[in-house]
């Protein structure tokens, strides 16, 4: 069955690439495919992910890990429970696909609650941490 309006793929043997779909599945066993989303993403052989800071709770610092599918310019802010700004971690700088490691030190801060935000290509994700004291 011919998809309407289906993107053409150009890519290399090799490559990953992941688009968002339905798949439907009758009780005869024929399926059809809805594209929801027709944005191809490279996804470098892995996923985008935000993982929890760990330690958390965490006293003084702690370390915030994530993966990238493919190399992007990174930008890491923390801000408090009032969505005030209170450090950048990483502005802008350029990541190659693949984990990496930010160190955390939140000795100059008040003990609470967090968040931690990053901004990757065109993904975004959120995650929380408590700082005790």
């Amino acid at each position: 069955m011919a998809i309407p309006d289906a993107p053409t793929l150009d890519f290399e043997a090799g490559d990953d690439f992941s688009l968002t779909a339905w798949v439907r599945i009758d009780e005869n066993g024929r399926s059809d495919m809805t594209l929801l989303d027709k944005r191809l993403v490279p996804t470098g052989g892995g996923a985008f992910g935000l993982d929890d800071s760990y330690p958390n709770p965490f006293n003084p610092s702690n370390t915030i890990a994530f993966a990238l599918p493919q190399a992007t310019a990174v930008t890491l802010t923390v801000y408090n429970l009032q969505g005030q700004k209170v450090q950048t971690l990483v502005d802008a700088q350029p990541y190659a696909a693949g984990r990496h490691t930010v160190a955390f030190d939140g000795s100059e801060l008040a003990a609470g609650v967090y968040f931690y935000r990053i901004e990757a290509g065109i993904h975004r994700a959120v995650k929380k941490m408590t700082l005790l004291k």
